[in-house]
């Protein structure tokens, strides 16, 4: 997590105007002893700066008719458009989770017993709290015990885990430890189609009531969600079915419906921005412009702004 040091994060809120970053430095100072909050707002950050590398008079949290987008996007003194941020990252928790099942395998791996066993994680990570840690205080005493009583297939329990015996192999001197990964679960399910739902319809009144246009950006570190781009893409402009007509002896592509959960609210955004790092410390951001569309239109020269991050490639601590 080197990119997000404080010489980084100095660096990024330098790029905005000094009310946002006093805001934003505030927040990020409240969010000191909670990690997930930090990062929340660090994304932000990272959308904000973005924006207003690219020339735009950006600012955080302006109260619009009693609510506080992400950020707002100024010109003249005229609000040109709403700007929400939703990212997604692995969560503390997440990370406690993974720790206590490397431990629950280190565990099982200093037994001398010659065995095959089989793991299945059985909770998802909703289940646990953030300080999440489970004593493993006689966890080995007890699966040495229970391998003493064995019969095939005889099932071990701890903490929502289940261990397997599959079958002793004297040829082994430690066990031979297989998980089932279709039930390990690290709260990827993010339920992408119903977060970008509850951030269009959460500011819908107030795009009529003002008029303005909306941006969505939506933040992606790491392998943390399985959606991808061209996921976000389907969501909106619907999938794209390749046919072949033998007549013509010609491909032809046909729009298939788009997602209904968001169906009735996209002619309220005007561009999705995705920033995504799955590549280690590189980070890739793809525009999709959906202004033809959209209820209001966005002023032409914010626009093309916004288009030019389009396949942007950028590493935070060389900016």
């Amino acid at each position: 997590m080197d990119n997000y040091n404080d010489k980084n994060v100095l660096k990024m809120i330098s790029s905005l105007n000094s009310k946002s970053q006093n805001e934003i430095q505030k927040k990020l100072n409240d969010a000191n002893k909670n990690i997930d909050y930090y990062y929340s707002i660090f994304f932000e950050l990272l959308a904000g700066m973005m924006l207003s590398r690219q020339g735009l008079e950006i600012n955080y949290e302006h109260k619009i008719d009693g609510k506080t987008p992400d950020w707002v996007i100024q010109q003249n003194n005229k609000i040109q458009a709403i700007v929400e941020v939703k990212s997604y990252f692995k969560k503390q928790v997440w990370k406690n989770y993974e720790i206590f099942c490397d431990a629950i395998q280190n565990e099982l791996k200093t037994i001398p017993v010659g065995v095959s066993l089989e793991i299945n994680y059985l909770s998802t990570i909703y289940d646990y709290k953030d300080d999440f840690m489970p004593s493993l205080i006689g966890f080995k005493e007890k699966v040495i015990d229970w391998l003493s009583n064995y019969e095939i297939e005889d099932i071990f329990e701890f903490q929502d885990i289940e261990i397997k015996i599959l079958f002793f192999n004297k040829l082994l001197t430690y066990p031979d430890i297989g998980i089932r990964p279709t039930t390990v679960q690290w709260g990827y399910d993010t339920g992408v189609e119903k977060d970008i739902f509850n951030k269009i319809d959460k500011y819908k009144n107030i795009i009529d009531n003002n008029k303005i246009p909306y941006i969505l950006v939506l933040v992606r570190q790491g392998d943390t969600t399985n959606f991808k781009f061209t996921d976000i893409e389907n969501i909106f402009k619907g999938k794209v079915n390749f046919i072949y007509n033998r007549d013509k002896k010609q491909i032809t592509n046909q729009i298939l419906e788009k997602n209904s959960i968001v169906n009735n609210l996209d002619e309220y955004v005007n561009a999705v921005i995705f920033i995504d790092n799955q590549n280690l410390d590189k980070w890739n951001i793809n525009v999709i412009n959906l202004n033809e569309n959209a209820k209001y239109k966005m002023d032409g020269s914010i626009l093309t702004k916004i288009n030019q991050l389009d396949n942007f490639e950028f590493e935070i601590n060389k900016l």
